[in-house]
């Protein structure tokens, strides 16, 4: 047993300065925010036109970002062909932003001097290599505030097309058990 090896995980102040670990934080929760947002639109769009429900809400909860983002591009480009290329930007978009966000929380943190944001990443491609990855505090704050925006615009956009959301989560009334009940229990 003495000879496996253990990994420890360093504090993160002892591999980012405070602003670099703020900025983290921002961007972290900008994508959480976004991916919420996200979840919504998508539970808005596949209940269109009767409203969304939360029997949508829950089969979407949790899907991966980018699953998300490819069924809200293709499923406006069935309800409204015209206004696909422009949804399906902006879902780019989007996607290229979570990619820098997968990348800073499922790398391998170095650490790095000052202002430095530097992880290494395993790139599987042929030749597989390790791929060494340096952001700063500044790009991840803008990142940030593009994310907002374009999130944002991704919303009036379907609004603008029809897809509105409705003034409450629609439950299915009344609520049907899933076994039915006997008297004599």
């Amino acid at each position: 047993m003495g000879n496996i090896p253990t990994y420890k995980i360093k504090p993160v102040h002892s591999l980012y300065d405070d602003d670099a670990v703020r900025a983290i934080g921002e961007f972290f929760l900008a994508c959480a925010s976004a991916e919420a947002v996200l979840t919504m639109l998508l539970n808005r769009l596949l209940s269109h036109p009767t409203g969304e429900t939360i029997n949508g809400l829950a089969a979407i909860t949790g899907m991966a970002n980018k699953v998300m983002l490819e069924k809200i591009s293709t499923t406006l480009g069935i309800l409204a062909p015209e206004h696909h290329p422009e949804i399906d930007k902006l879902c780019e978009k989007i996607r290229a932003i979570f990619e820098h966000r997968n990348t800073i929380a499922h790398s391998t943190a170095v650490g790095g001097a000052g202002k430095k944001i530097v992880v290494t990443s395993l790139k599987l491609r042929m030749p597989p290599k390790l791929v060494e990855i340096t952001y700063n505090p500044v790009q991840l704050r803008v990142f940030t505030g593009r994310l907002y925006q374009i999130v944002r615009h991704l919303s009036e956009r379907l609004s603008q097309v029809g897809v509105v959301p409705s003034r409450s989560l629609c439950v299915p009334n009344p609520l049907v058990p899933v076994r039915p009940q006997h008297p004599d229990r």
